[in-house]
C-alpha cells in the first residue's frame, strides 16, 4: 500500500485486529473496554501509519526483507 493509494476506510477495517490484540488483556480479565480510550488509540494508530506511509514515500527506498 502505497500513502498516495491510502484509503482511510481500510486502514481502520485493518487496525481493527491490532485494537483486538491490544484490548486482549482487558477482555481476557473481562472489564470493561472504554469506547474513548479505543477510539483515541485507533486515531493515533492511523496517525503513525499515514506518516510513515508518507515518510517512506518521500525517503530512499527500503530494502525489503527476504
Amino acid at each position: 500500500m502505497s500513502a498516495d493509494r491510502l484509503n482511510p476506510e481500510e486502514l481502520r477495517a485493518s487496525m481493527r485486529l491490532t485494537l483486538t490484540v491490544i484490548m486482549a488483556p482487558r477482555i481476557a480479565r473481562g472489564l470493561s473496554l472504554d469506547r474513548e480510550r479505543v477510539r483515541a488509540i485507533q486515531g493515533l494508530l492511523e496517525e503513525r501509519v499515514t506518516v510513515y506511509m508518507v515518510k517512506r514515500k518521500t525517503s530512499a527506498p527500503v530494502s525489503q526483507p527476504r
